[in-house]
């Protein structure tokens, strides 16, 4: 693994869910516990909006997703796609950055609020299928679309060190 490409993508990761973090609250249902975990069921539309994050910073980026409900059986009788959280496969959404998985709202089942790591990890396994509607897909893509202006907001206001601009100024 290039610890280089790691970190730039890590540093990326932290930003965006620092953002998201601000918005994620707005994504969640009025009637929801207080002490629901924030990044709950916002991993599609918070990936979409990181591969955007990402394609501006001069990145590969692709939406993936995984679904157990869309999986082949195991021995055991357990679809094996999505997120496996050391119980269970969950479904889940992440990108796919070069030869790197980026997943910025793991921490919903447990793990660590942003993991990047080798596409190989054996916890993520993307389906064939993303099993959202046609709608749904449109949403997310609409819900990145919405938010990059609050985010350049955001980032010309932030107190940490703001992105560069495009991929050029980065070198």
């Amino acid at each position: 693994m290039n610890n280089n490409a790691i970190a730039e993508l890590a540093k990326i990761a932290a930003i965006a869910r620092t953002f998201l973090l601000t918005v994620w609250p707005t994504w969640q249902p009025e009637d929801a516990a207080a002490d629901r975990n924030l990044s709950e069921n916002t991993c599609g539309r918070s990936s979409v909006f990181l591969c955007k994050l990402l394609r501006d910073q001069g990145h590969s980026a692709d939406f993936v997703s995984g679904n157990p409900l869309n999986g082949p059986l195991s021995e055991e009788g357990t679809a094996e796609e999505g997120l496996f959280d050391g119980h269970r496969w969950c479904s889940h959404a992440w990108v796919r950055s070069g030869s790197y998985i980026v997943d910025i709202t793991a921490d919903q089942f447990g793990l660590p609020p942003i993991i990047v790591t080798d596409h190989r990890d054996s916890r993520y396994r993307m389906s064939t299928k993303d099993l959202a509607t046609p709608e749904a897909q449109a949403r997310r893509h609409k819900t990145a679309e919405k938010l990059w202006p609050k985010w350049l907001d955001w980032q010309a206001c932030a107190v940490t060190t703001p992105l560069p601009q495009n991929s050029q100024e980065a070198q």
